[in-house]
């Protein structure tokens, strides 16, 4: 009778943490595009689809930075690893990741006939700061970190 409770008290339990719930939020980022040395800001917003349990994510550059984007992060049809789109003022792309490996979320892209091999690197600092990396490879030249955002939750 003991082991029946226990085993119908964790099908009761909550569910395990969502993998999104550090990024939840709005945050306020500054940084640097690093070929220019010339200083970037941005704002980010994650917000989980509760019809979903995707991850919406709104990026939009402040002046006079152009870069607006609107991600949609999602578990894959494997149930183990994660996809993502991305929706910009630079065309429509797709990115794949293994989910958090320590304080890191990668998301990259290999590389195509018509794109670069690129990725985006979420780096957890603490609850409330992350530093933000899109790192890129053209032509086969090793990655290298384009631009680098650190990132408050406020």
């Amino acid at each position: 009778m003991l082991a029946l409770f226990f085993a119908s008290a964790a099908l009761l339990a909550d569910p395990a943490p969502s993998p999104w719930t550090y990024f939840e939020g709005a945050w306020s980022c500054e940084g640097v595009f690093l070929p220019s040395n010339r200083a970037l800001a941005s704002d980010i917003t994650f917000r989980i689809d509760p019809r979903t349990d995707a991850l919406v994510k709104d990026h939009l550059d402040r002046p006079p930075g152009r870069y607006a984007a609107t991600e949609t992060w999602a578990l894959a049809p494997d149930g183990k690893t994660y996809r993502a789109s991305i929706a910009s003022n630079g065309g429509l792309r797709w990115y794949r990741s293994e989910g958090w490996s320590g304080d890191q979320w990668v998301w990259s892209r290999q590389r195509d006939a018509a794109e670069p091999e690129e990725a985006f690197v979420f780096i957890r600092q603490d609850p409330a700061t992350m530093v933000v990396e899109w790192r890129i490879s053209r032509n086969g030249a090793p990655m290298v970190v384009g631009d680098r955002l650190t990132c408050r939750k406020g």
